[in-house]
């Protein structure tokens, strides 16, 4: 929701208390924060859920995958995150091993990490473009939105060493229970043309997969600048076994929502609408639209959907909320973020469980209870629960839980053809 003066005079101290912490030097940001208590305000952890994204930005050292150059500034380099494994470099085709966390790495800034398609299935080139639930997402330039996800080397290890990348190895004896600070980014991309500002996007050199208009793959790929356009991090931070959940997006997508009040035939009654600003052509609102955050599938059937090109219009249901705005404001004003393409992205909000220890609480008791992308969630944002929907991730074939993680999913056998 956006702050009116009086507000921002309201937070001021808050504010200057977060930015004034924001000049300390690249130490104190260039590595994963530790999170607040459970007990801990929604303030407290939506610092931290940008204080995780800037170290996930932070600039990859030239030698280590992952592994972010402290003495570098944001802004200058690849970002960390971008040179974790992508998870068709985890589950590779028939179980293949896919070795050591830094075989291979490269200087990312000589050779940029591009979009792979391993070919284990035939729906990976789907899967690039489906959302979770509601089928794809087409930006107001007709192009598809792109999803990748990544694990960084916490995750990725412990996978490897207990050859949890082969499907042979899941049974009801399993136990998936990843190590603390194991970390997975989840990430939308949209294609950069001439009309777009590619100084205000964190992007990619990539090769994409070419979709008919039926959103059928065709088996072609085309090379393009991707721009990104939102993040879900989500680590398994120390104390908290249901992990903590922060999304992140462009402040181009669309504008936020505010709250109006209305009359009908029962009286008055509150509701949001779009509060666009001067001057933003955004990515994915249409003022004119009529279908906003309508899926282009019918029941989420792949096979009754509109044209792959037309446009999916977007709003925000939720509003951000004002914790979540305060500390935009403070980190988006202030070193090490200001004057960088990290001022073009926005928290969105971060949930956590409330009760981590509690047995008897469902997934820890986590709040707020709607955590919904844009981007990701963009068809069911009114009941988006992001803990609650991965604590019913289980091992493919199994009923044993999967420490939230759907990537197991996409996991192979070795003892037969798996393409």
């Amino acid at each position: 929701m956006k702050f009116s003066t009086t507000l921002k005079c309201l937070v001021a101290m808050s504010c200057t208390l977060i930015a004034s912490s924001a000049l300390a030097g690249n130490s104190d940001y260039c590595h994963q924060p530790s999170p607040p208590t459970a007990s801990g305000s929604q303030s407290e952890f939506d610092e931290y859920a940008w204080k995780t994204f800037i170290a996930l930005n932070w600039p990859v050292s030239k030698t280590e995958r992952g592994t972010p150059d402290c003495s570098e500034d944001l802004g200058t380099g690849t970002p960390s995150w971008q040179t974790f494994k992508l998870s068709t470099e985890v589950f590779l085709p028939n179980a293949k091993n896919p070795g050591s966390w830094n075989a291979g790495y490269q200087d990312p800034d000589n050779s940029h990490p591009l979009i792979q398609y391993a070919k284990a299935s035939h729906n990976v080139e789907l899967a690039s473009v489906h959302e979770a639930v509601g089928g794809w997402l087409i930006d107001q330039q007709g192009n598809p939105t792109y999803f990748q996800i990544w694990v960084n080397q916490i995750w990725y290890d412990y996978v490897v060493k207990n050859d949890f990348y082969n499907k042979d190895n899941f049974g009801n004896d399993t136990r998936i229970d990843m190590p603390d600070n194991a970390t997975e980014v989840k990430s939308s991309w949209r294609i950069l043309t001439e009309k777009d500002d590619h100084t205000r996007y964190v992007t990619q050199q990539s090769k994409v997969a070419a979709f008919n208009s039926k959103g059928k793959p065709t088996g072609q790929f085309q090379s393009v600048t991707l721009g990104l356009v939102g993040m879900h991090a989500i680590v398994k931070a120390p104390g908290f076994p249901q992990w903590i959940w922060a999304t992140f997006e462009h402040i181009d997508n669309v504008p936020d929502s505010k709250a109006v009040e209305k009359s009908g035939p029962n009286g008055n009654y509150w509701t949001t609408e779009p509060d666009p600003q001067p001057g933003v052509i955004y990515s994915y609102f249409n003022a004119k639209a009529t279908n906003a955050n309508t899926s282009p599938c019918n029941n989420g059937d792949p096979n009754d959907c509109i044209a792959f090109t037309t446009p999916n219009p977007l709003t925000r249901i939720t509003p951000i909320r004002e914790d979540a705005a305060a500390q935009n404001q403070a980190y988006q004003g202030s070193s090490p973020v200001k004057d960088t393409v990290f001022e073009h992205y926005q928290l969105i909000t971060t949930q956590w469980p409330t009760m981590p220890d509690n047995p008897g609480a469902t997934n820890g008791n986590p709040t707020p209870t709607i955590s919904a992308n844009v981007t990701m969630e963009s068809y069911i944002q009114s009941t988006s629960n992001c803990t609650n929907c991965h604590g019913t991730a289980t091992l493919p074939g199994t009923a044993v839980r999967s420490d939230y993680s759907f990537l197991f999913n996409s996991a192979h056998s070795a003892s037969k053809n798996t393409y």
